[in-house]
């Protein structure tokens, strides 16, 4: 697994270099492209999201660190706040960013851990969408 997502970041890059779609840009164009906003935490509380939208931002990166070591329905709780506080301003959830280190390592040697770990990263980033 671990080779495996040593190559997804090169590949993205090829993606990116080679166009993002039929017609062919430079990298630099296609990044100017994507949406724009800062990575907050789905902590943040409602007044600071406002505060995100009223300096001019549409779109946000969340990360997930927060959820580590909450049980799976104070994972959803926290994550219908988050999206609910976001969603009051008109700002949208571009991406996520997702834990990494030992509690939620996709590239875990160990099968099971590995599977625990990507079904949260799944059920996180499914739940925010």
């Amino acid at each position: 697994m671990k080779h495996i997502v040593k190559w997804i970041v090169p590949l993205l890059l090829a993606a990116v270099a080679a166009g993002c779609g039929t017609e062919r840009r430079s990298a630099l164009e296609a990044y100017r492209s994507w949406p724009k906003g800062p990575s907050v935490s789905l902590t943040m509380p409602a007044e600071k999201l406002q505060q995100v939208k009223e300096v001019g931002f549409d779109y946000v990166e969340v990360t997930l660190n927060s959820l580590r070591g909450k049980s799976p329905e104070e994972r959803l709780a926290a994550i219908g706040r988050f999206r609910a506080d976001a969603e009051q301003p008109g700002l949208t959830v571009w991406s996520v960013h997702l834990p990494f280190g030992r509690a939620w390592d996709i590239s875990s040697p160990d099968d099971s851990l590995r599977v625990v770990h990507f079904e949260n990263s799944v059920n996180a980033i499914n739940t925010l969408a």
